[in-house]
């Protein structure tokens, strides 16, 4: 469980900054 867990959180973050530069 924690393990997918911190592949999500980094899912996540990759998928926000993704969408920041898409914003920006």
């Amino acid at each position: 469980m924690a393990a997918v867990g911190g592949r999500l959180a980094e899912g996540g973050v990759l998928l926000g900054s993704m969408v920041a530069r898409q914003n920006l």
